[in-house]
Order: structure tokens, then C-alpha cells, then sequence
């Protein structure tokens, strides 16, 4: 792992004439001097290394998050994340060009950026630094620029967090159709929820009745001000659809990503893992998703929808067509609903607090729940898993908590 900002901590200087003085030291190795050590004048790792995280954010500790990217003139900011950062970045490149034989590169940003408001007032959103931003975007890039695509012919993972859906939009574009072609595993995040619509938890105003989700107070970070989410979410459905050997798929997202414009042609068998994370989807595409080549049959072993929005049709149509899959090991669903502005609004279920209540799927069609029942039936029949929110599909299957291998029925992502 690398990282690019240097972990730190404050300490007592006793060399200090005034008792009581600190200083900020770096108490974990230097990630430039690892790099220079281990990769650019290293001749052995470069040859060896397989699997690489490079770390986007630290932490100051175990219960606190430390938001580093924000404006140099942030209250909140330390020019010494800005100066680590941005040597970094400059050296990134020319590291990783070294690593012939990388397999998984995964860009890990554990920050998550969110606004603020109580109703009355303005409400809050960062400041974040968008030149140092522009210069990580712009290094991920020249990765995958046609000098350097041919540095990896084995990259088949990519795991990538990124601050937000523009980032995808540059990426798909500098990628090669060779690089996407060779990718098996490929799991897409982004992390800015500032503005109207970024988190469940802007919906304490919300009014589900009358479709109205209460969150325009909430304002947007001035990335989000400059690259809206909402407007670069084709380009992600875009670099997915290029990518059509892809075994696993993970789409994990803050503004619900709208899959309308997924052009899915997998090739072969399709997918055999699936996880996504806050979205809006027709029927038509998610069944592609879950398809193999032929449009028809499924060859999902995992699965986990989160969130996830249907604009047409209805969910027992999608259960209908897992049912058709033999082979699903691990099968979780939680808050699975229908899209306020789809042709199927009329089948969503009522729910007065958004913010916090969860549930398996809200609808209003018995047939829903009727053929989740049968599917999960199927998968525990089978020997398969049930995520925590199927405890009621698993009981009506049979496998309650007087089963004896109910301590087996839970899985995890």
C-alpha cells in the first residue's frame, strides 16, 4: 500500500527553549521515500508486485475522519497534506510505469464529502481544493494514456474511488479499448454527496407522498458547483459497457447514478458478481446486467442491490428472471424501491422517515414480495447465503432461527 498523504501526529519538542512547545512529526514512513526506495530504485519489486492500493486518505485516528482535501485556506487544512499530496502525485506516473506485471491497481478515497443544513440559514458544504484535484485526476489519466497503456498487460482489477462522476468521464476517455477489454473485476465509486439528492440523510424534510425529497437547503461542494454529478453519469454507463468481459461489477454512488444509458453486451457467460449501490434503473437494462450474452440466461453466484430504483416494470419481473439462475451463492437486498419519476411510481410503498428506515423492498404489488419469497427459497434450498435484511424470506422458506444451519444464513459483502 502507498500512501499519499503522510500520517502525523503532535509531539512535545524538548529541544524547545519554551516548555510545553509541539511539533508535527510524520510517524509512519514516508510514502515518497518508499516509492523512491522500493519501485523507481528498487530492482526487484517492480519485477514481483501483483496487487497495489494506493491510499487517497489517512485518518487521524481510529473514530475520527480527517477531511484533506479542502482549500489550502480552509480553517481545516494542513499545507503539510497539500505539500505530501502534490509530491505524490508528481511521482505516481513514473512508479507505477515500472510495474510490468500489476494485476489490481485499486485508488482507495475513504473521505466522504457531505453538506450541512438545519433548516433555516444557509447550509454547509467543503471547500475543496480543486487544483490539487485537477492534478490527481490528471495523473490517473496519463496512466491509462495510449504511452502507457501497453505498461499493463495484465491488469485485470481495477477498484477505483474517486471524488466524483467528471473523474470517470476523463478515465473512460483515456482509456484504451484494449485496456477495458482485458478488465475481469471492476468496481466504480465516487464520493461527493454534497447538494440535493448526494445522501439518505438530506430526507429528514422530505415528503414521499407527493415526490418531493426536502433537501434543496442542503448546497453543494464547489466541485459539485463546477462538475455536477448528475451530468457525467452517461460516461460511467459508457466505460461499464466497454468493459464486456467483466466478471464482477460494483457501482457504489452517492447522487442515485441514473444506468439508463448502459449499452450492456457482455461477452461469454456474463457476470458471476454483481454490486450496486444507490441507483435508477429500467428493467429492460438491469436484466442485461444479469444476463449472460444471450440476453436470457444468468450466471450470478453473488449478489447485493442496495438502494436501487426501478423505473418501469416491477421488481417481480427481475426476481422472475433470477429464478432462472442455478447457481446464485450469496443473494442481499436492502431498500430496493421504485423511482419517483418512472412509469412505475404508482407501485411505491409509503415511507415517512426515508432518512432511517430500511426495509427489504417498498411496494405496494404483492407479487413483489410473493417472488423474493420464491427466490430465496431457491438460493437457501440450494445451500446459498441471504444477506441480513431477508430474515422474513428466510423464515417463510423454512430456515428461521429454529433451523439448525440458521447461524449460516447471514452473509456479508
Amino acid at each position: 500500500m502507498l500512501r499519499a498523504f503522510d500520517r502525523t501526529g503532535i509531539f512535545t519538542n524538548d529541544a524547545m527553549a519554551a516548555p510545553g512547545n509541539l511539533e508535527r512529526r510524520i510517524i509512519t514512513p514516508n510514502c515518497i521515500t518508499k516509492v523512491n526506495s522500493f519501485i523507481l530504485q528498487g530492482p526487484l519489486l517492480p519485477q514481483v508486485l501483483r496487487r497495489l492500493r494506493l491510499q487517497l486518505s489517512t485518518h487521524d485516528s481510529w473514530h475520527k475522519e480527517r477531511t484533506q482535501w479542502l482549500e489550502p485556506d480552509c480553517p481545516e487544512s494542513y499545507p503539510e497534506d497539500r505539500e505530501s499530496l502534490l509530491a505524490f502525485l508528481k511521482i505516481l506516473p513514473s512508479a507505477l510505469e515500472k510495474l510490468e506485471r500489476l494485476e489490481c491497481l485499486w485508488l482507495n478515497l475513504t473521505e466522504y464529502w457531505e453538506s450541512d443544513y438545519s433548516g433555516s440559514n444557509d447550509g454547509w458544504a467543503p471547500r475543496l481544493d480543486l487544483v490539487a484535484l485537477d492534478e490527481f485526476r490528471n495523473s490517473l489519466c496519463s496512466l491509462f494514456s495510449p504511452s502507457y497503456a501497453h505498461k499493463f498487460p495484465f491488469l485485470t482489477e481495477l477498484r477505483l474511488a474517486l471524488p466524483c462522476t467528471y473523474d470517470f468521464a476523463a478515465l473512460n476517455k483515456a482509456m484504451s479499448d484494449d485496456a477495458t477489454r482485458r478488465l475481469r473485476h471492476l468496481y466504480l465509486e465516487y464520493v461527493d454527496a454534497t447538494g440535493p439528492g448526494g445522501d439518505r440523510s438530506y430526507l429528514i424534510w422530505a415528503e414521499d407522498e407527493n415526490a418531493d425529497d426536502g433537501d434543496d437547503g442542503f448546497p453543494p461542494s464547489n466541485l459539485q458547483e463546477e462538475y455536477p454529478n448528475y451530468d457525467y453519469m452517461p460516461d460511467i454507463c459508457d466505460l461499464v459497457g466497454r468493459c464486456s468481459n467483466l466478471e464482477s461489477l460494483g457501482l457504489h454512488a452517492t447522487h442515485f447514478l441514473n444506468l439508463d444509458h448502459l449499452d450492456w453486451k457482455p461477452s461469454g457467460t456474463g457476470l458471476k458478481n454483481i454490486y450496486i449501490h444507490r441507483a435508477m434503473i429500467h428493467v429492460g437494462t438491469l436484466k442485461k446486467i444479469l444476463s449472460a450474452a444471450d440476453g436470457e440466461s444468468s450466471n450470478l453466484a453473488a449478489m447485493k442491490l442496495s438502494y436501487v430504483q426501478l423505473l418501469d416494470h416491477t421488481w417481480a419481473d427481475v426476481f422472475d428472471h433470477l429464478m432462472r439462475a442455478n447457481v446464485i451463492k450469496y443473494l442481499s437486498f436492502e431498500d430496493l424501491n421504485y423511482a419517483h419519476r418512472g412509469t412505475s411510481a404508482h407501485l411505491r410503498e409509503f415511507n415517512n422517515r426515508q432518512w432511517e428506515t430500511c426495509s427489504t423492498i417498498w411496494t405496494e404489488n404483492p407479487a413483489d414480495k410473493d417472488r423474493l419469497a420464491d427466490l430465496a427459497k431457491k438460493v437457501l434450498d440450494a445451500g446459498g447465503l441471504l444477506g441480513e435484511f431477508l430474515d422474513d424470506e428466510a423464515e417463510m422458506a423454512g430456515y428461521g432461527a429454529s433451523h439448525p444451519n440458521s447461524e449460516y444464513l447471514v452473509g456479508g459483502w
